[in-house]
């Protein structure tokens, strides 16, 4: 899931515990790491979506 869809850890955790209820930030963080890809590749990171810009105030 993490190598289709290169979801951040967070988002990842959520849509992973459906199907895995006793998942939690720590045990999905160590099973990327065991898998290496726990890091998004330099050429995912130019994808990534950047922040807007907005105007100070409400």
């Amino acid at each position: 899931m993490r190598t289709l869809t290169w979801l951040e850890l967070d988002d990842l955790v959520v849509s992973v515990l459906p199907s895995i209820p006793k998942a939690n930030r720590s045990n999905v963080y160590r099973t990327l790491r065991d898998f290496d890809v726990n890091r998004v590749p330099e050429e995912k990171k130019e994808q990534a979506k950047q922040f807007k810009e907005y105007e100070p105030g409400y």
